[in-house]
């Protein structure tokens, strides 16, 4: 077998189809929980960056709601930079309670992701409805 894995291949091929129309040297950001989905979407993100000429960087939110998040946030920068992007940020957010804990956590999450790519610049393909940021 030659080449990458299908699922490998399947998720790269996502992550261009996701930033067709997108200029090289654009700056690209991707979310990172820290799980296996969103490292694997990092992986491919950093690869199809290197590939395409885009700047790619991560994100990885830290809600502070269980014990140990802030090593698992900073287990998951490790794992990103591995996997070969190494502009990462971990924010760590306030998690309030309106709307739930799930609802609060989320909504505390995209604003600091937007709040970050507001302040760098570049886009999320994981969030199509913000704007592109130079």
């Amino acid at each position: 077998m030659t080449g990458p894995h299908p699922s490998v291949a399947a998720i790269r091929n996502a992550v261009r189809e996701s930033l067709d129309g997108c200029d090289i040297g654009t700056r690209v950001w991707v979310a990172v929980s820290g799980g296996p989905d969103s490292l694997a979407l990092a992986a491919a993100t950093g690869y199809v960056g290197r590939k395409e000429g885009y700047l790619t960087g991560a994100i990885i939110v830290d809600h502070g709601l269980q014990a140990g998040s802030a090593e698992v946030a900073q287990r998951a920068a490790a794992e990103v930079k591995r996997a070969g992007i190494h502009t990462v940020f971990v924010e760590r957010v306030t998690v309030g309670r309106d709307g739930g804990l799930e609802a609060a956590a989320r909504n505390a999450r995209y604003a600091a992701l937007n709040a970050r790519i507001d302040e760098v610049g570049g886009h999320n393909p994981q969030a199509p409805h913000r704007p592109h940021h130079g």
